[in-house]
């Protein structure tokens, strides 16, 4: 009897048994492609529906006057595409990124390049919607499964409308003709080469100043994460990447060797490129405590590192672990809130015990400690003037990490606070009437017709946008609520 395998694969009837998910695969991939691709189209119809003129129209003429709240804080009409493409506003992006479950500099992204790719790469446009048709009330459909098989993936599609936006139109519409039939074959490379060729072509005067600016790139840039603020973590360590003169080069180049050796000397232990990178921030406390190091006949005393923490350990428990007496069962792990001090541009984030015993005892420099005892979020306070005393901002910051917003994550540090009640209505300058907002949704609370609440029976805060639909925001992220209510100008603090 001879088997499957032995009639070869193509042996009539021969069915092997993964096919049928090699068939699901393919059906998956079209089912995320259509929807890729009627979320574009929905994006569209959105745009189409909140156009500039939707902020300057007749029904608004006294709410926009000139020198009003409304008129210099309020909703504003953006260019999110590149040059010559629809402007779409600013409270309609705000809420179009909540429902996509975006934050709102992702949707503003998001809508920027569909509005590229709609408006100003019809060509790539089209690559990508083939094999789909819309339907009744609007709906998209697949019309042509073998045609939607070659079409255009969103993904790249995004790509080419990252690069072209900032093109003018003859430019976009060069890039958009070249690439329509191959823009699968082509990567970030070949993308990168056309984009600049057709910057050249039709905007030579940016093309000359980009070239101005090429000229000077020198930098000295910390890593930061998505979020955009560096987080210290388990490591303890962060990235730095510079580029410099050749001749400022060679210059840290020898005093980053003449301090590892110093280092070395003194007792540190260390790889060569630990004591390198030691010496890095040794050079900078110098500078930063005026140590001059063109006297060295004149050693100063030994530079110092001071260090202002929020951790939510004790701080028996961060000296047992530099003295080697921690217990076996002890957390390990230690929340970091950064205080006023060389720390505090680095934020704040989770790292070890062992990572802080290493900044106390194996440091070059003298550190100084300080631990600070977490705040009781559960202790009320509040002031009678409007503004919010430090106190009580330090309190609102160390309870709420980030803004408060749907799907926001920037950090609460860099954002207002805010009264949730507002208190020309009565609302009270608390902790129990206050939440941190990023500049953009403090602006959307109070000009674009976002409302809130504290909602304490589910941990979070309850927002509504201004057509009433819901959300919740808890430590645990963002839920799109069922029930909506008609009118958010009404939030109250629980």
């Amino acid at each position: 009897m001879t088997s499957t395998a032995e009639r070869g694969p193509g042996a009539a009837g021969a069915q092997h048994p993964t096919d049928v998910l090699l068939a699901r695969a393919r059906g998956a991939r079209r089912a995320r492609h259509l929807a890729d691709v009627a979320l574009a189209q929905a994006t569209v119809g959105w745009v189409e529906a909140h156009p500039e003129q939707a902020v300057l129209a007749p029904a608004n003429a006294v709410a926009y006057a000139a020198d009003t709240p409304a008129f210099l804080h309020g909703d504003r009409p953006l260019e999110l595409g590149g040059p010559g493409s629809p402007l779409v506003t600013e409270a309609a992006v705000v809420e179009w990124a909540a429902a996509l479950g975006m934050s709102t500099d992702a949707g503003r992204a998001f809508v920027g390049q569909v509005v590229e790719l709609r408006y100003r790469l019809p060509r790539t446009w089209a690559a990508m919607t083939r094999g789909t048709v819309l339907g009744s009330e609007d709906e998209l459909v697949l019309a042509d499964a073998e045609a939607l098989d070659h079409a255009l993936p969103w993904f790249k599609a995004r790509l080419v409308a990252r690069a072209t936006l900032h093109l003018p139109a003859a430019g976009a519409d060069f890039v958009d003709a070249q690439l329509a039939a191959v823009a699968h074959r082509v990567g970030p490379a070949a993308l990168e080469r056309l984009v600049t060729e057709a910057l050249v072509r039709f905007d030579p005067e940016a093309a000359e100043q980009q070239a101005i600016d090429a000229a000077d790139t020198r930098h000295v840039r910390f890593a930061e994460t998505t979020l955009g603020h560096r987080m210290v973590d388990h490591t303890g360590v962060v990235c730095v990447d510079a580029t410099l003169d050749v001749t400022d080069a060679a210059d840290l180049e020898a005093a980053l060797a003449q301090v590892a050796t110093e280092l070395r000397e003194s007792g540190h232990t260390g790889s060569l490129d630990a004591r390198r990178a030691a010496a890095l921030g040794e050079i900078a406390r110098r500078q930063l405590q005026g140590r001059c190091p063109q006297h060295p006949d004149h050693p100063a005393a030994p530079t110092t590192r001071d260090l202002t923490l929020y951790l939510h350990v004790s701080e028996d428990a961060v000296r047992a672990a530099a003295d080697g007496t921690a217990a076996s069962d002890q957390q390990p792990l230690a929340r970091v809130e950064a205080g006023p001090g060389s720390l505090g541009r680095l934020g704040g984030g989770f790292t070890t015990l062992e990572v802080l015993a290493r900044w106390v005892t194996e440091s070059p420099a003298g550190t100084r400690i300080t631990i600070r005892p977490v705040i009781d979020q559960r202790l009320p306070r509040h002031a009678e003037a409007y503004e919010f005393p430090d106190r009580l901002k330090e309190q609102v910051r160390l309870a709420e990490p980030t803004c408060v917003f749907p799907w926001c994550r920037r950090p609460s540090r860099r954002a207002d606070v805010d009264h949730v009640r507002p208190h020309g209505d009565g609302g009270s300058t608390s902790t129990a009437n206050a939440a941190p907002l990023c500049r953009t949704h403090h602006r959307a609370k109070t000009h674009l017709g976002w409302a809130y609440e504290r909602a304490v029976d589910l941990g979070g805060w309850r927002w509504w946008t201004r057509r009433g639909r819901a959300y919740l925001v808890t430590p645990l992220g963002t839920t799109a609520l069922a029930d909506t209510r008609a009118s958010a100008g009404t939030a109250a603090v629980a």
